[in-house]
């Protein structure tokens, strides 16, 4: 067993190999990929302690309440606002007899999949806030709702989220987890913001259990779905953006096949993975001592290196600014200390 402050040093230079661009075996690895960590534990000793500590639970979500109202997309913000007051008293019951006046609504920007409504009740002179989030056009075809609804039910009951309360024609409505989003800004230049992330993934890998799913990785099925339901032609854009996809001249179904044969030769060990680790999911408390992971469409079983890959990504931005890339001494800084949390946490989970 490994104490908090222990790293055993082998693995240590795993990971060093792995941002070298070479395995400790001499195999050429992909270093943005993130996904050349081998499990340290014994597989099979540490199947038996998952089981251990997970409930059998069913394989759906817990009871909540649904609502029949749809909430356009397309419509005015004062429009929505009464559709977002309808729902927010047909889910809160305590909230069922308040009038217009006594709700607040906000709207967040930069949700890229949905629309976000911050939703402040005025309840005998406190302020009660809960999330209200009207799914995207479509999105269904991408994401299983159903498996998310499941995955922060869970997650509140182990402490790792905010409370479900229901969902209504096109969206669902959850706690308000008070605090400020990230931002990329944050990844740049702050490094105890980097340390709460990596302890907060630690603890995350360690102990966050969703007996309900499936556990086998969901990267590649999530990827060949995706595809599934990119247009054969690109007919319906204008002629500069089609032009752009074409000169592209990338067979996608051939390079996500690809990428599955040579990075499933990595052996990445598979844990609970947020799967969207960007600085917008990730909320900073009032007083700064702790984080809170938020939006939790992209969950599931996963390979642990997408996680931690995909949030150095993260830093590059929509803009794809590669000199933003962290560093290897930054990348080695942010694995020490998920390492000390994770080993801390599954140590105390497992004895």
């Amino acid at each position: 067993m490994y104490s908090s402050l222990e790293i055993p040093s082998e693995l240590l230079a795993q990971y060093q190999a792995e941002l070298e661009g070479t395995s400790p075996h001499g195999s050429p690895l992909n270093a943005a990929a993130g996904t050349s960590v081998r499990r340290p534990h014994n597989s099979q000793l540490a199947s038996n302690a998952i089981r251990k500590r997970t409930r059998t639970l069913s394989g759906k979500a817990k009871p909540y309440k649904q609502l029949d109202i749809r909430i356009p997309l397309d419509a005015s913000f004062e429009s929505v606002k009464v559709n977002l007051w309808e729902v927010a008293r047909g889910l809160i019951s305590h909230w069922s007899h308040l009038k217009d006046e006594d709700f607040q609504v906000k709207q967040y920007s930069g949700g890229l999949t949905n629309k976000l409504f911050k939703v402040t009740a005025d309840v005998c002179g406190e302020q009660q806030v809960i999330l209200i989030r009207v799914y995207g056009d479509k999105t269904g075809k991408m994401l299983d709702r159903e498996s998310e609804i499941v995955v922060i039910q869970e997650l509140h009951r182990q402490g790792m989220s905010a409370r479900f309360y229901g969902t209504y024609a096109n969206g669902c409505a959850y706690g308000h987890v008070e605090g400020r989003p990230l931002s990329v800004h944050d990844l740049w230049g702050d490094k105890e913001i980097s340390d709460k992330i990596a302890m907060h993934v630690g603890r995350w890998h360690a102990v966050v259990q969703v007996p309900q799913l499936d556990q086998q990785p969901n990267l590649w099925r999530t990827i060949n779905k995706w595809i599934s339901i990119v247009p054969e032609d690109y007919s319906h854009l204008d002629a500069e953006q089609s032009a752009q996809l074409r000169a592209l001249k990338i067979d996608i179904k051939q390079e996500a096949a690809f990428l599955e044969s040579e990075l499933m030769k990595i052996n990445s060990p598979i844990y609970f993975c947020h799967s969207d680790l960007n600085p917008g999911n990730i909320i900073l408390s009032p007083d700064g001592g702790s984080i809170m992971l938020i939006d939790h469409e992209y969950a599931c079983y996963n390979y642990r290196g997408f996680d931690l890959g995909n949030h150095f990504c993260e830093y590059i931005t929509f803009d794809i600014d590669l000199s933003k890339y962290p560093a290897r001494a930054t990348q080695l800084a942010f694995l020490r200390t998920y390492l000390r949390t994770y080993y801390h946490h599954y140590n105390n989970t497992t004895t």
